[in-house]
């Protein structure tokens, strides 16, 4: 997926160490369905809960991993969430490298849920 996104840059970027982070927030109302949940990726056991899945696109295919439930696995979701909360937790790192046994769930524990009323981003 980085070569076909970051073509010549793909190579220089693979060199050094990354992460993905991702950050999510309902756009309009709080979130009453299907709420997003992370898993604690201490609990997940990438040979028993992970299956590399093609991913395909109208112009590529690339490769992610469909995670199965197991009982060992410890989720957190927010319910309710609403526009003013963000969510910011990390999927990947280049640490585990892109095998698809660890390409789907970090391998150290990070989810932070920021409320606007304690970061004011409209103020300076």
């Amino acid at each position: 997926m980085i070569s076909t996104l970051y073509q010549s840059q793909a190579e220089e970027l693979m060199s050094s160490g990354w992460a993905i982070i991702n950050a999510w927030r309902p756009l309009k109302e709080p979130v009453r369905d299907w709420p997003l949940a992370v898993c604690d990726c201490r609990t997940f056991d990438s040979r028993r809960d992970g299956v590399a899945a093609d991913v395909v696109y109208h112009s590529w295919v690339s490769e992610n991993v469909m995670v199965h439930h197991c009982e060992k696995q410890e989720w957190f979701f927010f319910p309710e969430q609403s526009p003013d909360e963000l969510l910011i937790f990390r999927g990947v790192n280049s640490a585990q490298g892109l095998d698809a046994g660890g390409f789907a769930i970090s391998t150290g524990w990070l989810a932070l849920l920021i409320r606007r009323s304690f970061l004011d981003l409209q103020g300076g």
